[in-house]
This record gives C-alpha cells, sequence and structure tokens, in this order.
C-alpha cells in the first residue's frame, strides 16, 4: 500500500510543473491568452480581409485594437461582434 501511495505522490510533484508550462504556452509573448488575442496576420485571415485592410481598419477605428509594446492584438470576440455589425438580412421574397 506504501508503494502505491508513493507513486501517486511521486506523479503529483510533477503535476504542478506540467500545469505551469501548459498556462506558460497558452500565452504569447506579451502574457495575453492566445486563444482569447491574435495578430493582425490571424485577425486578417479570420475576417478573410488582406493586412493592409486590417490595418485600415485599425487606423480608421473601425476595428476595436488593443496595444502591448509596439504590437497591436485584436480579440477575437471583437472580430466576431465587427462580423455580426456586417451583417445583413436576406430580403423576403415577393409572395
Amino acid at each position: 500500500m506504501s508503494n502505491i501511495l508513493d507513486e501517486i505522490m511521486d506523479r503529483l510533484s510533477g503535476f504542478d510543473v506540467k500545469l505551469d508550462r501548459a498556462i506558460e504556452s497558452s500565452r504569447n509573448e506579451h502574457g495575453l491568452n492566445k486563444f482569447e488575442y491574435v495578430r493582425a496576420e490571424e485577425a486578417a485571415s479570420m475576417l478573410g480581409v488582406s493586412l493592409p485592410t486590417i490595418r485600415l481598419y485599425t487606423a480608421s477605428k473601425k476595428l476595436r485594437h488593443y496595444k502591448r509594446g509596439h504590437y497591436v492584438y485584436y480579440k477575437i470576440a471583437d472580430l466576431n461582434e465587427f462580423v455580426e455589425k456586417g451583417r445583413i438580412e436576406p430580403k423576403k421574397a415577393f409572395t
């Protein structure tokens, strides 16, 4: 019974290190969550537009963005909201 408890304790002692590594790998170079914020290149890809278009939207304040150092980030939720605002409802068919 003691051997089993020792093995469990050994495995648990390495778990906190693995958990710390997993949390660290989910963050970008500025500590932002990679699953919540993206850079301009990824934002352009997500919206299906070119990088210059993303920069134009950013400069004209059409697209919410966040600066960290020299980098600009876009929140994925904001990109989804931007797409939703441009939604066009289909016209009803004539009856």
